[in-house]
């Protein structure tokens, strides 16, 4: 009704939101569609389409409204009334009549909520987009590894701190003259002559470093 539009509208306009009235559902969907408000009062007696149905599209549209939305009633205010108001997607419901403290009181509780929302959003995007720059760089120093590991002229094995051959390169295969499947079923014990300088200096490494694995080039 309009003289009720008109009081709440200065009741907000007061508190200090900017406030869009409609007069029917339809013009009140195309409104929230159109400006995408941070929050749509709607009574559910309305001409033409219901507040329920309005609600139910606002939440349920493709554009990106992430309104908050609360239905109003003077009429259907029983709690299975307010229940199939939740049901449609209403973030809240308030039965009037109510007075214009706690209208503002409410409506600024929501947008406490809201902003609340909007904060955690943008602070899991925020770890999200961490999280894809630290793989990328993880994939990145990955394929240099790789790179380096497959192309070195030197002999690499990768191994763990007991001898285990994790991993061989093809100029560690074509030095030994074993396949990289042989050499990583033998143990380095069987590799390497321990009186060799490189394979003491991999067992200091492997006492250093406890369970990491570690390489050698010979």
């Amino acid at each position: 009704e309009e003289h009720i539009r008109k009081i709440v509208k200065f009741q907000l306009e007061k508190a200090g939101y900017e406030v869009l009235r409609a007069t029917n559902g339809e013009e009140g969907l195309d409104m929230a569609l159109k400006h995408n408000p941070g929050l749509v009062l709607l009574d559910v007696m309305m001409p033409g389409m219901d507040g329920r149905e309005v609600c139910r599209r606002i939440k349920a549209g493709q554009s990106p409204v992430d309104s908050y939305v609360v239905l109003m009633s003077s009429i259907e205010t029983d709690s299975d009334s307010q229940a199939f108001g939740l049901e449609s997607g209403a973030d809240g419901y308030i039965a009037r009549p109510i007075s214009n403290r706690e209208l503002v009181a409410r409506t600024e509780s929501m947008f406490r909520l809201k902003r609340a929302e909007d904060a955690l959003r943008d602070h899991q995007a925020k770890l999200e987009e961490l999280v894809e720059d630290r793989t990328a760089e993880l994939r990145q120093s990955e394929q240099m590894f790789r790179s380096m590991f497959e192309n070195s002229m030197d002999g690499v094995l990768y191994t763990s701190p007991d001898g285990t051959i994790l991993m061989c390169n093809p100029s560690a295969c074509r030095i030994l003259g074993r396949s990289s499947e042989e050499i990583c079923k033998a143990g380095l014990q069987d590799i390497a002559d321990p009186d060799d300088s490189s394979f003491a200096r991999v067992m200091e490494l492997g006492s250093q470093d406890g369970d990491a694995a570690f390489e050698t080039n010979f």
